[in-house]
């Protein structure tokens, strides 16, 4: 395992720009950030974007890293895991035109037809609630 010391050379080293720094960092912490990556996406090549994706905020923010607040293992975690929670955002299956909510003829959207047909729940589709009573206890006396 790598030494904190060790990771924040590199890191300081790769805000200068040095690129064999950033070269040795990857290779220390590549290896376990891919796994949080593969565990999170579940898919080898999505992991592998998204570790790539890490590693080139990592270059270009790099100066931002402070010691103060945790430590290098930890940041790169953290960026590996939002860059995988945007990467599954951003590739949430758009729901289907076939799960669209039925919209009710005048008819049906009257009450105390719906009752009448002897349902024992009243369905309020606008305010996403239900009054569970027996028809006649809602029906005016």
């Amino acid at each position: 395992m790598t030494k904190q010391p060790e990771l924040l050379n590199l890191v300081q080293a790769t805000a200068r720009g040095d690129q064999t720094a950033f070269k040795e960092l990857y290779s220390l912490t590549s290896p376990n950030l891919f796994s949080v990556c593969l565990r999170m996406l579940k898919n080898k090549e999505w992991a592998e974007e998204v570790l790539q994706e890490a590693f080139v905020k990592v270059w270009h923010h790099a100066s931002e890293y402070h010691e103060d607040r945790g430590n290098v293992s930890t940041w790169l975690t953290s960026i590996v895991r939002y860059r995988a929670l945007d990467f599954l955002r951003a590739h949430k299956p758009a729901q289907s035109l076939d799960h669209t909510p039925h919209e009710p003829t005048s008819h049906e959207a009257d009450p105390l037809n719906w009752m009448a047909r002897g349902h024992p729940v009243l369905s309020i589709r606008s305010m996403g609630w239900r009054v569970r009573r027996s028809p006649a206890s809602v029906l005016p006396t």
